[in-house]
């Protein structure tokens, strides 16, 4: 079985403060309440942290689960991958 959830979440820039939003992609071979999925993304909401802490924070919480990021930074697209089949 895959099961891929795909929702937006939004944080706060570290370097300038802006607000970063990311196309997030979290893909298992188990099923993952939604629920959960959720109020995870919003802690973040107001927090201060790197994409790369993010995707790896996300992969932490969702054992299993590979997990997947994209946003633009100064007109740059980057992704970053974390989880079980990333590394």
């Amino acid at each position: 079985m895959l099961c891929r959830y795909e929702f937006q979440l939004s944080a706060v820039c570290p370097v300038d403060q802006s607000a970063d939003h990311y196309a997030v992609t979290v893909s298992t071979s188990h099923e993952i309440r939604v629920e959960k999925l959720l109020a995870f993304a919003l802690t973040f909401r107001l927090v201060a942290a790197t994409q790369e802490v993010i995707t790896e924070q996300f992969a932490a919480a969702f054992p299993g689960a590979t997990v997947s990021t994209v946003g633009y930074h100064s007109g740059v697209r980057t992704t970053v991958c974390a989880g079980q089949s990333s590394e």
